[in-house]
């Protein structure tokens, strides 16, 4: 038995040369596919050459064998975005499902609420 709580990444970077020519949030994108975590496909804003992506919510009961997995998948991930991170910013929020009054972020900067 478990209960649902969604956990997922948004990813935010430049894809403009501000960064070397860098394609810094397909790195990030990437990473998060060689992983085997669930992607969307990258979307540009509207100016100034920023991308984003999400890393879905896996969708899994807390406990289960699939949220174990993509819980651990998801802080490599982090883990790698924390050292690795030149060109994007990413927040992985947690909310909803059984828990729909609460929520919380962490992100690139270690910062937790």
């Amino acid at each position: 038995m478990g209960y649902i709580r969604h956990q997922g990444i948004i990813v935010t970077g430049s894809d403009t040369s501000t960064f070397g020519g860098r394609h810094t949030t397909n790195e990030a994108r990437n990473k998060a596919l060689e992983l085997g975590l669930p992607c969307s496909e990258i979307v540009y804003g509207t100016t100034n050459g920023y991308t984003s992506f999400i890393i879905a919510p896996d969708g899994s009961k807390e406990g289960w064998s699939e949220s174990t997995d993509q819980e651990r998948k998801r802080a490599e991930w982090m883990t790698w975005a924390k050292l690795n991170r030149s060109g994007f910013n990413w927040a992985c929020v947690s909310f909803g499902g059984d828990d729909a009054a609460l929520a919380s972020l962490d992100d690139w900067d270690d910062r937790e609420t």
